[in-house]
């Protein structure tokens, strides 16, 4: 699809096909998607600008958290131990991966030395106090409420972040 204005825009299409349900086929997610367009009473811009509103929040965005203030705490200052990542990796559901496209399942089967670098990895962030950009990150995608009727009131917003970060 050309690069344009309003609905022939392709950065129009990629958001709206985020509101289509996944599961559903692709001829039924495109009806889908032409009926939730349709009953919208506004111009694209206002639709954009309504799903962005209602469904992505500025949340704590830009804002720096402050530092630690309290008295030190030797137990939550440990270093996080090899048991607790297995033990958090096999504890942890089954979901789709976000970006970086690892799952839960991969995981729980990661083999001795992974488990090591993993939880050395886990030590340095916790060390730094920093969280990686990408565990921050996550894709909104739009689910339709079970038995409501199509429409951008009755979607669920699914953010799909790092298995790795979570």
């Amino acid at each position: 699809m050309k690069k344009g204005k309003g609905l022939a825009n392709k950065d129009t299409w990629a958001l709206l096909n985020y509101l289509v349900d996944p599961t559903k086929m692709r001829s039924e997610g495109s009806k889908t998607m032409q009926r939730i367009i349709h009953q919208f009473k506004g111009s694209d811009h206002e639709l954009m600008e309504y799903v962005r509103q209602r469904y992505i929040p500025d949340g704590t965005r830009g804002k720096e958290l402050p530092e630690y203030s309290g008295r030190p705490n030797q137990e939550l200052d440990e270093e996080i131990r090899i048991g607790e990542v297995k033990a958090a990796a096999r504890e942890a559901r089954n979901s789709t991966p976000g970006r970086d496209g690892v799952t839960n399942g991969a995981l729980r089967n990661l083999p001795e030395k992974e488990y090591r670098r993993l939880t050395d990895m886990f030590n340095e962030v916790w060390k730094q106090g920093k969280l990686p950009d990408e565990w921050k990150q996550s894709d909104i995608k739009f689910i339709s409420k079970p038995g409501r009727r199509s429409g951008l009131e009755n979607l669920r917003p699914i953010s799909l972040t790092s298995a790795v970060g979570s």
